[in-house]
């Protein structure tokens, strides 16, 4: 049996630890180049629990482009250099440091450029590039959440 949790902090995790008989497998977060939730994912991993990022490429149609990842000039200057697309360098970044991927697209063409992300590495220096552009902004944290008493961020 495996059980996972979504939108769950390191306290609320650890709560579930310390009295459960099936530890979660699997913690489901937003992340992305803008909110790399670096501490989170490797909280997760020193617990066994594998991480998987939703909102990869910072949902580009929900954001209107005020913190793009696809047009960030750092991706830009990466997807010159490399050849790929800024899409394909933003799954890379998430899937590069071990974390389960899931980006939404009901495009064949683009569905197929997602995949073509596990084709290549990124070098360390454009990896550490990247790293640095966190600026924890959050594109699905909608204001009715933050009303709830287990509100996680």
């Amino acid at each position: 049996k495996s059980i996972g949790v979504s939108n769950f902090n390191e306290k609320q995790i650890q709560n579930i630890l310390n009295n459960c008989r099936i530890p979660p497998a699997m913690s489901q977060v937003e992340m992305s180049i803008n909110c790399n939730n670096k501490e989170h994912m490797e909280w997760c991993f020193s617990k066994g629990i594998q991480v998987t990022s939703y909102s990869p490429i910072a949902n580009p149609g929900f954001t209107n482009n005020a913190h793009s990842v696809l047009n960030n000039p750092v991706v830009k200057e990466i997807v010159a250099k490399i050849g790929k697309s800024p899409s394909q360098v933003a799954l890379r970044f998430i899937i590069q440091r071990g974390v389960v991927c899931i980006p939404k697209s009901v495009t064949p063409s683009r569905i197929k450029e997602n995949f073509e992300a596990l084709n290549f590495k990124l070098s360390d220096e454009d990896f550490k590039r990247l790293d640095m552009l966190n600026n924890g902004i959050r594109v699905c944290s909608p204001a009715s959440w933050k009303k709830h008493p287990e509100f996680p961020w």
